[in-house]
C-alpha cells in the first residue's frame, strides 16, 4: 500500500481487504492492491495469485495498466496466476488446488482474490466454511506464507462488521476496509485500517485513487473528513445531531 507523497509501504502477515459499496459491483481497487502486494515477491520468495472473478485476459490488462513490474515476475516464474472459475465446484477441490500450488512452488506471498467463492462452494454444507478457512489459514501460517485476501461485506454499522463467512478474528491478523461513498453524484474511494493484531495503528479514513502506479493514498485524513461530513449532511442531516453511522457495502 502506498501513500501519496511519502510513498511509505505498509506490510502485513495475514490481511483481509474488506470492500463495501451501495453502487453495485464497481471495483474498489482491491485487486490492484493485491497485485502490488505480489509485485514484491522474488525468486527466493515466490508469489501466487489464486483468483476467482478476474479472468486471465482481464488480469493481464490490469497488470499492464496498474502494476507493470508484476509482468516480469510472472514471465520469470517468480509469480504465478491460477484462475478458478467460481462454479459449483466442491470446497475441498479449491482447497486442494491451492495447497498443491503453494507446496509445489514453495510460495511465500499468496493473494486470494475472492474469499467469497469458498463460501459459495460450501453452500450445501454452510457450517463447514468457518472451520475450513481456519484450518487453511493455520496451514499458511505453518508454511510461513504471507497471505492477503479480499472479501465483500454486506453491511458496516457502528462497531459491528457482518461478513458472509462469520467471524474474521481467526482468519486475519490485519483488516483493511475499502469503501465507496457517494456525495453530490460523485463516487469517492476511502480506505481505513480496522485491525492490526498486537499493534497500535491509525484508524483514520483516507481518500485514495487508482493510477498507473497502483493505489495512491492521501497522506492526511483531511479530504476524507470533508467527504464524510458532506455525506452525512446529504443523507442524514446534521451529523453532530444524529451521530455518525457507517452504512453500505464495503470490502476487506
Amino acid at each position: 500500500m502506498w501513500h501519496r507523497a511519502t510513498r511509505r509501504h505498509v506490510g502485513w502477515r495475514f490481511a483481509s481487504l474488506l470492500h463495501h459499496n451501495d453502487n453495485g459491483t464497481i471495483g474498489h481497487g482491491e485487486t490492484t492492491l493485491g497485485l502490488q502486494f505480489l509485485a514484491k515477491c522474488s525468486e527466493a520468495e515466490p508469489g501466487l495469485l489464486f483468483g476467482f472473478y478476474e479472468t486471465p485476459a482481464r488480469l493481464d490488462a490490469k497488470i499492464a495498466g496498474v502494476c507493470q513490474p508484476l509482468r516480469g515476475l510472472i514471465d520469470s516464474g517468480a509469480a504465478e496466476v491460477r484462475w478458478q472459475p467460481p462454479t459449483d465446484d466442491l470446497l475441498d477441490a479449491y482447497g486442494e488446488r491451492l495447497l498443491q500450488a503453494v507446496h509445489r512452488r514453495k510460495v511465500k506471498r499468496l493473494f486470494i482474490d475472492g474469499l467469497g467463492a469458498f463460501r459459495q462452494a460450501s453452500s450445501t454444507e454452510p457450517t463447514r466454511i468457518g472451520n475450513f478457512l481456519t484450518a487453511l489459514m493455520n496451514e499458511m501460517r505453518v508454511l510461513g506464507v504471507t497471505t492477503l485476501y479480499t472479501l465483500e461485506v454486506p453491511d458496516i454499522m457502528g462497531p459491528t462488521i457482518r461478513t458472509p463467512i462469520g467471524d474474521l478474528s481467526d482468519l486475519a491478523e490485519n483488516l483493511i476496509l475499502l469503501r465507496f461513498v457517494e456525495v453530490d453524484s460523485q463516487l469517492h474511494r476511502l480506505v481505513s485500517i480496522l485491525k492490526v493484531r498486537d499493534s497500535q495503528f491509525d484508524a483514520s479514513l483516507h481518500e485514495y485513487v487508482t493510477s498507473g502506479q497502483g493505489l495512491l493514498i492521501e497522506v492526511t485524513a483531511d479530504s476524507a473528513q470533508r467527504i464524510m461530513a458532506n455525506y452525512y449532511k446529504q443523507n442524514l442531516g446534521d451529523p453532530f445531531a444524529t451521530g455518525y453511522r457507517r452504512e453500505g457495502r464495503d470490502r476487506l
